[in-house]
C-alpha cells in the first residue's frame, strides 16, 4: 500500500528509485510527491511547481535526474543526488546539512563585443537541510578567504534549494547608452558556506572554462 498521508486524488504514475528502492516517486493530479520510507510518509516535491497534473515521471541514470512531464505546463527535472546523500544519511535527519555543490559552468563569451552568450548560461542547484524555518545566509569565498558574494532568506524546513547564478554583481543605469552590466564569478575553485543557527556548513564549488 502507498496510501499513507497522500492526497485524495488520482495517483497518475509511481516510481521506485532504481539506486535507492526506499524511495519512491508519485506523479498525482496536482503535483509530485516523493517517498523516503516506501510509501509510508510522503512530501510534496517542489515549492515552486505549478499545482498541475502529472503526465508521467522518468529518471534520467546517467544525469541521475527526475523528469517529470506535466499537462499543459511543461516539462520540469530534479537532480536526485541530494535525496539519495539524504537517505544514505539517514532518514528524518535531525540537523541542518549542506549538500555537496555540483560544479558550474562558466556561460561563453562572444566573438564580436565579448559579453555574455545568454543561451548558454545555467544555474548552480545548492541544495541543503533545514531541522526548523530559519533565517540563512550564503556566501562564497575565494582562495584568500574573502567573501565576494552573499545573500540571506529564510530558509524552510527539510529540503531547500538555491540555484545560483553566479552573478556576483549587477548594475543599471538609465544613463544614455549605458550597458546593463552583469560580473560573473571567474572559473576556478572557491568555498560556498552556508551559515544557520546550528553553526557554519562549508563545500568546495568550482567553476568550469567553457568549452
Amino acid at each position: 500500500s502507498i496510501k499513507g498521508n497522500l492526497p485524495n486524488e488520482p495517483v497518475n504514475v509511481i516510481l521506485e528509485d532504481p539506486k535507492h528502492e526506499a524511495i519512491l516517486y508519485a506523479g498525482l493530479h496536482r503535483g509530485v510527491y516523493v517517498s523516503m520510507d516506501r510509501g509510508v510518509n510522503w512530501y510534496l516535491l517542489g515549492k515552486d511547481m505549478p499545482a498541475v497534473s502529472i503526465a508521467d515521471l522518468k529518471i534520467q541514470e546517467r544525469e541521475n535526474d527526475l523528469v517529470v512531464g506535466t499537462h499543459g505546463r511543461g516539462i520540469f527535472f530534479m537532480n536526485l543526488n541530494p535525496l539519495h546523500e539524504l537517505n544514505k544519511m539517514g532518514f528524518p535527519f535531525t540537523g541542518n546539512h549542506l549538500f555537496k555543490i555540483p560544479d558550474g559552468q562558466y556561460p561563453k563569451k562572444r566573438d564580436t563585443h565579448r559579453d555574455i552568450d545568454k543561451s548558454t548560461l545555467s544555474k548552480i542547484p545548492v541544495s541543503f537541510w533545514l531541522s526548523e524555518n530559519e533565517l540563512v545566509k550564503l556566501s562564497v569565498l575565494n582562495k584568500k578567504g574573502e567573501k565576494i558574494w552573499s545573500e540571506e532568506f529564510v530558509g524552510k524546513k527539510g529540503l531547500n534549494q538555491f540555484r545560483w547564478d553566479m552573478i556576483l554583481k549587477k548594475q543599471e543605469s538609465d544613463l544614455p547608452y549605458f550597458i546593463f552590466y552583469e560580473e560573473y564569478i571567474f572559473p576556478g575553485t572557491y568555498s560556498f558556506k552556508l551559515h544557520t543557527n546550528e553553526g557554519d556548513f562549508t563545500e568546495e564549488i568550482v567553476i568550469k572554462e567553457w568549452k
